[in-house]
Order: structure tokens, then C-alpha cells, then sequence
């Protein structure tokens, strides 16, 4: 039963074994009946049963109602170690079994009262487990003890109800962990297992608490195990380092480094390769590296976003959702990343300033974004493991988030577009509700990169809401108000085109307020003085533009710059007594509102 058992889960045999494990343990239980007086024998048979019914229990190849059963049995089997009464440091072992098959017992509960249940349970085997490790001062009994505390404690952490429980919990866990290391004498793979587990608790951790020390000890480890593993040969776990590496990277916005890792996580695989024989394992393997090749190429796709080169980011996408709707198991995620290429491209369009193109692109993407989501709905009724669904799930949600993003990006590029036109309370009115859809997107993200990007816009079309109302009113503490929110949007942007374009609105709006104050005076001298600080912000914000190639933009700052000069000599032509001079003037201030008119024409106003 013990070798048959183990040979099912490493040779991926569970289905075939299955029927033949089950005969072995009803063959036991009518042996074990004619022995009630021989407690070895039972100990020993109880064990094998037990044994077996908690690694199945923790597998998510079966159903979560098999599961559930395994955990009963395990529980069943190893009570009846424990009412047997012994009392030597070997009991730690079944009171370790019943802690692992309650922990998982309690996770797969469907009601409340039951999970407490079972979490009284646990904690209480736990509690006597490391009471009897502590009075060895070596060997497995103390490191067995800890190892118990470190499962109840992560059980307690995926049931908590609130960050702060969670994070504790994980924090002792993660003490226990370190304490197991220091007194166990395992095997190298389950040492490589083990700081792998610590590693994967840091980064959880890190996550939560947002601590970069967290992310970084996470990191320390999972590069020592990279470096130890390939040293000893365990290629497949050294690529499973390697792509939490990755993972890790891509939370602190790496993505090239993010890319680097999942190149030599395919390396470590095909290293694998070289060295084990049985096809179910090679089939699997080189599905990982199919799937490691799609997440590189994702990574390069967020570095050209990032860089602001979407042509290049919707190329990688594409790339990658065609080699992901060929692997099975990822397939729905092909169909994902396609549609964020179309996003991609909409982008594109954007940032070329084809408003009405990019408008028609993001109603593309939303209607490919909603294909997913009716994809993914249809995936999930398959699924049987909880990751899977929970996976699925989770990618339905941000599917959905990007639905909310382009519907939110619609509303911008048309309040740019009515803006133009001239009608301001419409503009306006659009980009509010643009504004008010991007801050409901942000309370989604939990990276801080990722919010802050979106914050970044959500100032950007308060800004223009602003902007739109001031020139409805000719306000000029509304210009300020979006010379405010746009200096906001420029200083969260970490893309150098947007930041541009946000300070180069800022500057233009500084250029407009004085603009009013200008209108309003009638001092000759006051207004010599404004007109030369507006020339000077009009100067600075069509810089900006030029810097950030938005031509449109650049026009506009000239237009309005254009239209400044004119009013100048008109406003010098209305003073001058001299008829001549006056004619002169005039003439000049005629041909600057010519060619103010044909610049705004230009620009789309």
C-alpha cells in the first residue's frame, strides 16, 4: 500500500491506481480485525490508511465531496491511533496527520459551525504536538511540533476574515517554518519544498503588508534554491524558483526582468528534459515551458506598455494568447490576452489622437472582453479544483474591470472630441462621468503602480471636466482648478508621453486663467504684464506638447498664442492716436486672427 500510493502521485498514476489502492486497505482492515491485541501491528496498519487517506485528501485532482471523505478517514484512522494511548515522541506523527486532515477538513467545509469544528480540532492537536516536541531537545519530535503549528497557523490565515488576522497568522507561520528548518532532518527535495513554501509565505506577506523587505527575503530565497537546485540536479524545481521570480518581479513593475526569469525557467526545463524518460512527465513538462514561453512574451507586452509602445505590446499579446489557446489547461487565458491586444491598439489610436478610431476600438474590445467573460463562465462549470476556479474566477473580475476601463475611455476621447466642437457643459458632463468610472476601477487594484496609473487619469478627466467648465464661464479659478489637477496627473504618470501632455494642459490652463485677467483688466500696463506671462506659459505648454509629439496639442498652444498677439494689437491699435500707425496695427492684428483661425482649424476646433 505505502509504495503503491506514493508511485501513484509521482508517476501521476492516481486514476489507474485507484481501484487496486482501495481493495489493499479493505484487504488491511479485515486482516487488522483478528489482531485487537497486537497495538504495533495496529499502529502500523491504522497508519498506512491514514497515511493514505490525508495525501489524497490534499490533492485537487479529486472532487471536493472526495476530498472531504479522504479528510474523514484520515481523521477516523488516526483517532484510533491516539486512543490506543501511547505516549512515545513516535505519537507526534499521527497527532501531525490529524492536524493536516482537519486544516484541510476546515478549508473544504461548507457551513460554518462545522469549519469551527474542525478548527478547535486542529489547534488542539497542534497544541499537544508541540508540547511533546518540546521536551526533545533534537530530532524529529520538535521540528514535527513546529511544522504542525506552521499548517494550523496558514489554515487560520486562508480563513481569515480580514487582512490584519491573516497577515498574524502568516507571520507565525512563517516563525514555525523557520524554526522546522532549523531542527529537521529531511530529504533535499523536501528541504528545496520547504524553503519554497517560506518563500511563497514571504511574498504572500509582503503582498499584504505591502513590506519590499517581505517581497525581497522572498526573492533571497527563491535565488538560493535556483543556484542549489541546477547545482543538484532538481531542474523542475529550480524552474518552478525561477517562475515565482518572475511573478515577483512583475508585482514591483520588473517586467524585464520578469520576462528574464520565465527564459530561464524554460532553460531549467529543457534541462529536465535531458534526464527523465517517462512521457506523462515530459508532456508535461514541455506544456510548461509552452506556457512559460506565452508569460515571457506577456512580460515583454507590459514593458513596450509601459514604454508607451502599444504596437509592440499588442504584437507580444497576440503571440502569447496563440500559444496559450493551444495548451488545454490555459486555454480560456489565450482568449484573454487577445482581447487585450485589441486593447493595446486602442491605445495606439489614442495616443495618435484618431479619436473616433480609438473610440471604435475600445467597442471592440469590450465586446471581445465580454466574449471572455461568457468563456470563462462556460470553463468554470468544468473545473473541479479550487485553484482552477478561483484562478478563473479572478480573471472574470478583471476582465470585467477592463469592460469598465474602455467604457471609461469612450467617454474621454468623446469629451475631447465635443470639446473641440465647442459645446463645454457636454464635454464636460463626459469626462465627470469618465472620471467617476476610473475611480471605481481603482479600488480594484491592489499594486501600487497599477493604481496609481489609474489615478493618474481619473486627475486627468477631472482636469478636463474643469477645463471645459472654465472656458463655458470664463472662470478663471476653474482654469486654476484644472491647472491644479492636471499638475496632480503629471506628477502620478510614470509614462513620459502622458506626464508631458499633463504638464503641457497644466501650463495652458495657467496661460487661460491669466487670459480672463487679462479680458477683465482695463490698465494698459496690467495688461502688458499678463500678456507677456501668457505668451510665457503658452511657450512652455506647446514645448511640452512638441516633447510629447501631440501635434494637435502643440497647434492649439500656438493657436491660442496667435490669438493672444492679435488681441494685443488691436488693444495697441485702440490707444494709438496716429491714423497711420493705427492702420498698421490693425492690419497686423487682422492677419494674426487669420492665421489663429486657420491654427485652431488645423487642431480639429
Amino acid at each position: 500500500l505505502w509504495w503503491r500510493n506514493w508511485w501513484a502521485i509521482f508517476a501521476d498514476r492516481i486514476k489507474l491506481l485507484q481501484k487496486r489502492i482501495a481493495v489493499d486497505i479493505q484487504e488491511i482492515e479485515q486482516i487488522v480485525e483478528k489482531f485487537e491485541n497486537h497495538p504495533r501491528i495496529l499502529i502500523t496498519s491504522y497508519m498506512l490508511i491514514s497515511v493514505y487517506y490525508v495525501n489524497m485528501s490534499s490533492l485537487d485532482y479529486h472532487s471536493r465531496h472526495q476530498r472531504k471523505l479522504f479528510a474523514g478517514k484520515s481523521i477516523e484512522y488516526a483517532e484510533r491511533i491516539i486512543k490506543l494511548g501511547f505516549t512515545t515522541p513516535g505519537m507526534i506523527h499521527f497527532h501531525g496527520v490529524l492536524v493536516l486532515s482537519h486544516s484541510i477538513a476546515a478549508i473544504l467545509s461548507d457551513n460554518k459551525e462545522a469549519q469551527n469544528s474542525h478548527v478547535k480540532k486542529m489547534l488542539d492537536h497542534a497544541k499537544i504536538a508541540i508540547s511533546i516536541g518540546e521536551k526533545y531537545e533534537g530530532g524529529f519530535a520538535p521540528s514535527l511540533g513546529y511544522r504542525s503549528q506552521m499548517i494550523a497557523h496558514r489554515t487560520l490565515a486562508k480563513l481569515a476574515e480580514n487582512d490584519d488576522e491573516k497577515i498574524k497568522n502568516l507571520l507565525i507561520s512563517a516563525e514555525m517554518m523557520k524554526k522546522y528548518m532549523s531542527h529537521a532532518l529531511t530529504s533535499r527535495s523536501d528541504n528545496f519544498s520547504t524553503r519554497m513554501e517560506l518563500g511563497l509565505m514571504y511574498e504572500e506577506i509582503g503582498i499584504l503588508t505591502k513590506d519590499l523587505g517581505k517581497i525581497e527575503e522572498a526573492s533571497e530565497i527563491f535565488l538560493s534554491l535556483t543556484r542549489d537546485t541546477i547545482e543538484k540536479g532538481y531542474y523542475y524545481i529550480a524552474s518552478q524558483c525561477y517562475e515565482y521570480l518572475a511573478r515577483l518581479e512583475n508585482r514591483l513593475g520588473n517586467f524585464t526582468a520578469s520576462f528574464e526569469n520565465y527564459e530561464n525557467a524554460i532553460e531549467a526545463h529543457k534541462l529536465s528534459l535531458e534526464i527523465i524518460q517517462y512521457k506523462p512527465h515530459r508532456d508535461k513538462i514541455s506544456e510548461k515551458m509552452r506556457y512559460n514561453q506565452a508569460w515571457s512574451l506577456i512580460e515583454r507586452a507590459k514593458q513596450f506598455h509601459k514604454s508607451e509602445k502599444h504596437a509592440k505590446s499588442k504584437e507580444c499579446y497576440e503571440e502569447a494568447s496563440e500559444i496559450l489557446k493551444l495548451i488545454s489547461l490555459y486555454n480560456f487565458e489565450g482568449y484573454y490576452y487577445s482581447a487585450w491586444a485589441l486593447l493595446e491598439e486602442a491605445e495606439q489610436l489614442s495616443k495618435l489622437e484618431l479619436g473616433e478610431k480609438a473610440i471604435n476600438q475600445y467597442e471592440l474590445t469590450i465586446k471581445a472582453f465580454e466574449d471572455v467573460i461568457n468563456r470563462l463562465r462556460e470553463t468554470l462549470k468544468k473545473v473541479k479544483d479550487p485553484e482552477g476556479e478561483d484562478r478563473i474566477e479572478k480573471l472574470e473580475k478583471v476582465a470585467s474591470i477592463r469592460i469598465n476601463y474602455c467604457s471609461a475611455r469612450i467617454n474621454l476621447e468623446k469629451g475631447r472630441i465635443i470639446g473641440k466642437q465647442g459645446d463645454h457643459s457636454a464635454a464636460a458632463d463626459l469626462f465627470a462621468l469618465a472620471s467617476s468610472t476610473f475611480r471605481g476601477v481603482c479600488t480594484h487594484y491592489k499594486l501600487e503602480r497599477e493604481k496609481k496609473e489609474l489615478e493618474a487619469i481619473y486627475f486627468l478627466c477631472r482636469a478636463w471636466e474643469s477645463m471645459e467648465l472654465a472656458e463655458k464661464y470664463g472662470d478663471p479659478e476653474r482654469f486654476a482648478e484644472a491647472s491644479n489637477l492636471f499638475t496632480k496627473a503629471s506628477n502620478l504618470f510614470t509614462g513620459i508621453k502622458l506626464k508631458l501632455l499633463s504638464s503641457g494642459n497644466s501650463a495652458f490652463c495657467q496661460a487661460l486663467e491669466l487670459g480672463c485677467k487679462f479680458d477683465e483688466t482695463y490698465d494698459t500696463n496690467i495688461k502688458s504684464e499678463l500678456y507677456s506671462n501668457i505668451r510665457q506659459m503658452l511657450r512652455k505648454a506647446a514645448t511640452a506638447y512638441d516633447k510629447g509629439e501631440f501635434n494637435v496639442g502643440a497647434d492649439w498652444a500656438l493657436a491660442t498664442s496667435t490669438y493672444f498677439d492679435a488681441t494685443w494689437h488691436l488693444i495697441k491699435a485702440d490707444v494709438e492716436v496716429d491714423l497711420d500707425e493705427r492702420a498698421k496695427l490693425l492690419g497686423i492684428g487682422s492677419r494674426y486672427l487669420q492665421s489663429a483661425a486657420d491654427l485652431f482649424g488645423k487642431a480639429g476646433y
